[in-house]
């Protein structure tokens, strides 16, 4: 038995909004996840703790709640009943509101990729000893501009200024690897917004699906069909 354009418009609103739902999921999970490792900067991979500590991962937590928020309030609209319009309506002001915050989340990430070499250089003169060891030893290189600025720490790549002055400063190895990390950041971002828009779609086509049905309704009552 076919569906109704009303029940295929109302599968796809739902099937978007799922997917809504998931992205807000994801950013709150991640960003919790996240925050821990930057608690605990020593602990897994050196280099992705000091790159997280330039994200706003405060943004993401509330982008995420907002995004869990709006999916959930989705529901209310479901129900074929007069009123479910107005819930419908309201939830397609809030999907724009999802959409402005991730949207603002990632332009903040892309804007850390134009300053990040010197975000990064506060991180590292303020990371302990021992980290910055672990990272000249990762990236073989001594110190961040270079040998000497700031100066390198004593690691088993840099044992002395001899060897320290010869080889590269750690920007030149390592800001490569946090540009791969942020550009999946802001990339993601904007592929949140993209579901955002997506299921304003459907919403939108919900509406106007739900509006004709009772239009159709009222010409039924004036008409004494039902």
């Amino acid at each position: 038995m076919a569906m109704s354009l009303d029940s295929k418009v109302m599968w796809t609103f739902v099937l978007t909004n799922l997917f809504v739902l998931a992205s807000g999921i994801i950013l709150i999970a991640q960003a919790f996840v996240w925050r821990e490792r930057c608690a605990t900067p020593t602990k897994g991979d050196l280099s992705l703790n000091l790159v997280l500590g330039i994200c706003p991962l405060k943004g993401a937590i509330f982008a995420g709640a907002l995004v869990i928020t709006t999916s959930l309030s989705a529901i209310l609209g479901l129900r074929r009943s007069p009123s479910s319009r107005t819930y419908l309506m309201v939830h397609a002001y809030a999907l724009i509101a999802c959409a402005i915050t991730t949207l603002i989340l990632g332009l903040l990430v892309w804007f850390i990729t134009l300053i990040e070499r010197a975000d990064i250089a506060n991180i590292w003169t303020s990371s302990p000893p021992a980290i910055q060891a672990s990272l000249q030893d990762q990236f073989k290189c001594c110190g961040y501009w270079n040998a000497t600025n700031p100066g390198f720490v004593q690691s088993q790549e840099c044992p002395d200024v001899s060897t320290a002055s010869g080889l590269p400063g750690c920007v030149t190895t390592f800001v490569p690897v946090a540009d791969l990390v942020l550009n999946r950041l802001f990339t993601t971002s904007f592929g949140f917004v993209g579901l955002d828009c997506v299921s304003l779609l459907a919403v939108l086509m919900l509406i106007k699906v739900r509006g004709e049905q009772e239009r159709y309704r009222r010409i039924d009552e004036k008409l004494g069909v039902i």
